[in-house]
């Protein structure tokens, strides 16, 4: 697993193109790269998502997450996790309650 430092240049909450309910992080990475995090279905991760992004990285709205610089985590050139830039805090999307929930469900999907 690849761990960089990034810096949140952009966030998106609402419905995508086809009207499912998600969120996105668009970062810039310490290797020079622009790369994004998200596009979960909302209707199966829930909230717990954007709670855990928001105490991990340290502020306390999702509006104040741009600017923020923060650490990632990536595995196949993916992002899987987010991390505090000091702190030892991640949050990492396969590691959540609603992703057990869903798995049990056998809806949605995991990225």
């Amino acid at each position: 697993m690849e761990e960089l430092n990034a810096q949140i240049n952009k966030t998106f909450l609402g419905k995508e193109d086809h009207g499912i309910p998600t969120w996105n992080l668009e970062m810039k990475l310490s290797n020079g790269f622009h790369q994004g995090f998200g596009n979960y279905d909302l209707r199966f991760y829930g909230i717990v998502p954007i709670i855990k992004i928001i105490e991990v990285v340290g502020v306390d709205s999702w509006e104040k997450l741009i600017g923020t610089t923060c650490r990632v985590r990536r595995r196949d050139r993916m992002i899987r996790a987010i991390g505090h830039i000091v702190e030892d805090k991640w949050f990492d999307i396969e590691d959540t309650d609603a992703v057990e929930a869903t798995e049990k469900t056998g809806r949605g999907k995991k990225k």
